[in-house]
């Protein structure tokens, strides 16, 4: 059966959180501040949102590569998946923190990011598992 996406099976959870990655950048590239009010001012004090976006969408974009190149290469590429959740858990685990310390407004974001975060753990577990054969 052919797959949506040019990788390996069971990596729809890695398509979703770089695709999420890229969206979030590219809403951050647009010409007027999308960062706006006290829920992000901790974001900001971190580097600036042009500086957010970059990272995302960068961060997006190594990641959907690797999953292609997972499905194409032979062996895959686990070490890449494995990298790219390593980087990727702490900005949404800070996402969630800072998020959190706006409460109770930020509460819904936080609740969704913390959950983001908590899958990179397991994307990483399975990549490791995958560079184990």
């Amino acid at each position: 059966m052919p797959y949506l996406f040019p990788s390996k099976p069971g990596r729809i959870l890695e398509w979703e959180h770089g695709l999420i990655m890229l969206a979030i950048g590219l809403v951050l590239m647009l010409p007027d501040p999308t960062m706006v009010g006290p829920l992000f001012e901790p974001l900001l004090d971190i580097m600036p949102e042009k500086a957010w976006a970059a990272l995302m969408f960068v961060m997006g974009v190594i990641r959907c590569a690797a999953l292609v190149v997972n499905g194409l290469a032979p062996t895959g590429s686990p070490l890449a998946r494995m990298a790219v959740s390593l980087m990727a858990a702490p900005i949404w685990a800070l996402a969630s923190y800072t998020f959190l310390l706006a409460a109770p407004v930020g509460l819904w974001a936080a609740s969704v990011y913390v959950v983001l975060a908590g899958f990179e753990l397991k994307i990483m577990w399975s990549a490791a598992r995958d560079l184990k054969g």
